[in-house]
């Protein structure tokens, strides 16, 4: 799943080196700028569609930056419905404590984009993201990178990528060397997926 502004073609290095022998990589593709609570509840509805149509019993989510978040606003619809299907979330660079430029752009700006309100530190959305617990049968990972100013990957700050509540409940956490775009062409990061995946 990606982020804001991002497309399908930001995952091509990830994919390029996934084992295809093991899995089909589907990919999210949404309008950026929409509400994520609304782009969370079709990506549901959608993996619960494709489940019923393709019949697998797992399956693995991989997010970076926005895409994070959606991913994890995600588990909490399928938890309260019931449906266990993902056994990995492996979220790379994610704004789990929103991001200060969103909250200032909701507050100054004469037209606001629906994905800011989310975005703002203080929002609703990032207040409930952790209102259920990951299921026992999802393992979380938790990518990040420190390559930029300012204790930031070049977009997104540390602080936010490092959510406590996203590290409590990361089986493991990861910092790399790269910026907020860089971190999805790095093979130090697509061999720390792969490895995930496997285990």
């Amino acid at each position: 799943i990606h982020g804001v502004f991002g497309s399908p073609k930001h995952f091509s290095y990830l994919i390029e080196h996934l084992d295809h022998s093991k899995y089909q990589p589907f990919i999210a593709y949404y309008p950026s700028g929409f509400s994520a609570s609304i782009i969370s509840n079709i990506l549901t509805n959608n993996t619960t569609l494709l489940q019923s149509k393709l019949g697998f019993e797992k399956i693995s989510i991989i997010a970076h930056s926005l895409g994070g978040i959606i991913a994890r606003d995600m588990l909490n619809r399928l938890n309260e419905n019931n449906f266990n299907l993902v056994d990995k979330f492996i979220s790379i660079s994610a704004p789990y404590n929103g991001n200060i430029a969103a909250g200032f752009g909701v507050k100054n700006s004469p037209l606001v984009i629906p994905v800011w309100k989310d975005l703002d530190p203080n929002s609703e959305f990032l207040n409930k993201l952790y209102r259920k617990s990951l299921s026992k049968d999802t393992e979380a990972y938790l990518l990040f990178g420190i390559k930029g100013v300012d204790s930031t990957d070049g977009s997104v700050s540390i602080a936010s990528q490092l959510r406590y509540k996203a590290q409590d409940e990361a089986k493991q956490i990861r910092g790399f060397d790269e910026t907020h775009k860089s971190i999805l062409e790095s093979e130090k990061v697509s061999n720390m997926i792969n490895k995930y995946l496997a285990n």
